[in-house]
């Protein structure tokens, strides 16, 4: 459940409750004292204070519990899908003194701490002092100062939009406000408060997932009876925007992807879309499938179809989704396109045969992102191809004394790409077969040539 959403109702009766009880309590009717064991600060244990100190604190508590049942009441009036956010800490039991659990109000919680300022004990003090409704408040435990953080819980962003600081014993106390966003820290805020009353402070820090206060400095406030740099802190006002998941794209060609995502619209209207680009700085955005979720409809998955987009390339994308209260957007994810067809080979030399051609190249200078799987040689005119692994590749088939010229492509896991400039070849004639007559020739010279040189070993 989201901050503030639980209770107007029983808040209000509370709080209507809580005056009463504090005015009869002034006037001498019975009420019961709290009695706490020794909280995380070693607060002074002080006497309870006269009569008509109690009635003037009776009045100033009445006044700020008047003042918290009017914060409640608009709340229950703001429009329909509006979450209130201000967290007031009077829903806990805080006497004893506890640590805020995790979980509690959306949040998870280090090292702060609730108490209850209208315990005796805390009187007079910043506890008391810095009540701004109910009477409830959080503190830094510890005298020494200290540090403590507020993480969303599940990758959910927040808006920090304004707090009520009170120094609890030291005037001039400085509070450091530092927010993170997916591990970039912020610009720290820093505050002076005073132990007199409640300062609130608007940091304005949107779409954040951490947020550490720290408290240091400052001087015991004359007639206190404790020091230390301890911060006393009301009505924290947060609100929550969408959860965003980025998940993996899908559908992935050498000119397009599906990119997808899961909202989840922490009960307002919202709008999806994603950003793109070729880096983690995107510059282009996409509108979601489906792009307006409606308010409560819980997580909800979301695309987009990307096409047009440049092969053998990583591209990063995160989805995105905007309300009422802001804007997240999911972590970063990538993916890379599909590898580009191969470019042409370079043309080489082509040796003619008889009815064949033998042709030479060198590979592409670009394989496009891929190995080249194979080659082939085309001969026109009449398309007659060879294929082969490497240079060079020998076209048989081919008509002798025909002219024709040659080409290669390669070809890898995206296709085949384009042709490499055209060589000039002639397939070799074969060799001519000699006549019946022109074998008659060639026996008698034969014959006769023996005949003369018989003669000669005869005269010899």
């Amino acid at each position: 459940m989201l901050p503030a959403q639980a209770g107007t109702a029983r808040a209000v009766s509370n709080g209507l409750k809580a005056c009463f009880t504090i005015f009869c309590d002034a006037f001498g009717q019975m009420r019961p004292e709290h009695h706490s064991t020794q909280p995380p600060e070693d607060r002074h244990n002080a006497a309870p204070p006269p009569a008509i100190d109690r009635l003037k604190q009776a009045l100033r508590q009445g006044r700020r519990h008047l003042a918290a049942l009017a914060l409640l009441l608009s709340a229950a009036a703001l429009p329909s899908g509006v979450q209130a956010a201000v967290i007031t800490f009077d829903d806990l039991a805080c006497l004893p003194d506890i640590a805020i659990p995790n979980g509690y109000a959306g949040l998870n919680w280090s090292n702060f701490y609730c108490g209850d300022g209208t315990d005796p004990t805390y009187i007079p003090s910043g506890y008391f002092n810095g009540i701004v409704s109910g009477k409830n408040v959080a503190y830094n435990a510890s005298a020494n100062p200290a540090t403590f953080t507020i993480t969303a819980p599940g990758g959910a962003k927040f808006n920090l939009n304004s707090v009520y600081l009170t120094a609890a014993w030291n005037d001039n106390l400085n509070v450091q406000i530092v927010a993170s966003r997916n591990g970039t820290t912020l610009t720290p805020l820093d505050y002076t408060v005073q132990a007199t009353g409640p300062t609130q402070v608007t940091p304005a820090l949107v779409n954040i997932d951490q947020v550490v206060f720290s408290s240091s400095g400052g001087t015991t406030h004359p007639g206190y009876t404790d020091g230390g740099p301890l911060f006393v802190m009301d009505n924290l006002d947060i609100s929550f925007g969408p959860i965003v998941t980025t998940n993996p794209a899908t559908a992935i060609t050498a000119t397009g992807a599906t990119l997808n995502g899961s909202i989840n619209d922490a009960g307002l209207d919202t709008i999806a879309s994603f950003e793109w680009g070729t880096s983690t700085a995107y510059g282009s955005t996409a509108a979601a499938t489906p792009a307006a979720i409606a308010a409560g409809s819980g997580d909800t998955a979301v695309s987009a179809v990307l096409s047009a987009l440049a092969c053998n390339t990583t591209y990063h994308y995160r989805a995105s989704a905007s309300n009422a209260n802001g804007t997240t957007p999911g972590d970063d994810q990538s993916f890379t396109t599909s590898a580009c067809l191969p470019g042409a080979p370079t043309i080489g030399a082509a040796t003619a045969g008889v009815g064949r051609a033998t042709v030479a190249f060198t590979p592409p200078a670009n394989d496009g992102g891929a190995a080249i799987t194979s080659y082939a040689v085309t001969c026109e005119p009449g398309g007659i191809t060879a294929s082969g692994s490497a240079s060079p590749i020998t076209v048989t088939g081919l008509s002798s004394g025909q002219a024709y010229t040659c080409s290669v492509t390669a070809t890898n896991s995206a296709g085949t790409g384009p042709a490499s400039a055209a060589v000039s070849v002639t397939p070799l004639l074969p060799a001519p077969v000699p006549t019946l007559s022109q074998w008659g020739l060639l026996l008698l010279g034969g014959l006769l040539g023996a005949t003369a040189l018989r003669r000669r070993a005869a005269r010899g």
